[in-house]
């Protein structure tokens, strides 16, 4: 009677066991069914959020495109109004076969400075192209930031000398920051374009290089039309058009300080701007940091 029992409750046992194992397996793969659809919601949400942001990249691209496109409607087609208009005329001219000769190389002036100012807008859409490309790098090395100043001013000389300007440079050697100087020197080469397009006939630029608690310094002062407290609000934005304008016919695209401001944030630095009013020049600063 008693090992019946004990049989019988063994039995029981076992069959109670079973279940519960049974059980457990089946909370168990529930969980594991719970976890792998956690898992496959999140990855469902990366990859919602990353299309999301590729197609907010994309769409950026595109209005980048479209501005660059629309400027190059607007601002390009008077100076090339201008090389045609002129062409045509030179074709008469010649046709008149006269003693022209001064005329003609007066035709041809005109053609040669519009499709200069042609070529510098082209650039400056270039330069801004590529200082937006999402894949832009900064390669950081130890750059004497005097050198690239004297570099620069040497290279602006002429269109200064057009204008009849003098260009003044104080840069003591061994001023060194980490930077990528390719990218230093065209920030550097926008602000000493500027200064020439926007100081008078006859006026003088200074390049000043000094090293302070916080960095390099590089000053350029102009004495140019100057800038309303307006003007600096939105002097680095793009395709701004401020109220002052070159002193000799020069084309601005409003391109140019946006990316001098790109190039310096990329670097960790600070461009700024200082100018006591309409008339009276600007300073523009722009300190990188030494390491």
């Amino acid at each position: 009677m008693f090992r019946c029992w004990s049989t019988g409750r063994l039995r029981r046992r076992s069959l109670r066991f079973a279940a519960e194992q049974a059980a457990l397996t089946d909370w168990l793969d529930l969980v594991a069914e719970t976890a792998r659809s956690e898992a496959a919601r999140a990855e469902a949400e990366r990859a919602r959020a990353e299309a999301e942001q590729q197609k907010e990249i994309a769409e950026e691209a595109d209005r980048f495109k479209s501005e660059i496109l629309g400027t190059v409607a607007h601002d390009l087609k008077n100076p090339l109004g201008v090389i045609l208009g002129r062409t045509e005329i030179l074709q008469e001219m010649i046709a008149a076969a006269g003693p022209l000769e001064d005329n003609v190389k007066g035709q041809i002036a005109y053609i040669r400075d519009a499709a200069n100012r042609l070529t510098e807008m082209v650039d400056d859409l270039v330069a801004d192209a590529m200082a937006d490309a999402l894949d832009i790098t900064i390669r950081r090395e130890p750059v004497d930031i005097s050198v690239l100043v004297q570099e620069v001013a040497e290279a602006n000389r002429p269109l200064a000398a057009r204008k009849e300007q003098t260009t003044n440079v104080v840069a003591p050697p061994n001023h060194v920051a980490m930077c990528d100087a390719d990218r230093i020197r065209e920030a550097i080469d926008n602000l000493v374009s500027n200064a020439v397009k926007y100081s008078p006939i006859g006026g003088a630029i200074d390049l000043l290089v000094t090293r302070q608690d916080d960095g390099i310094v590089v000053e350029v002062r102009d004495q140019g039309a100057g800038l309303s407290p307006e003007d600096i609000s939105r002097l680095f934005g793009r395709f701004q058009r401020l109220s002052a304008k070159p002193t000799a016919g020069e084309t601005s695209t409003g391109l140019g300080l946006s990316i001098v401001k790109r190039i310096v944030d990329l670097h960790g630095g600070r461009i700024a701007v200082e100018s006591a009013g309409p008339g009276k020049g600007a300073t523009f600063k722009m300190t990188l940091p030494v390491t």
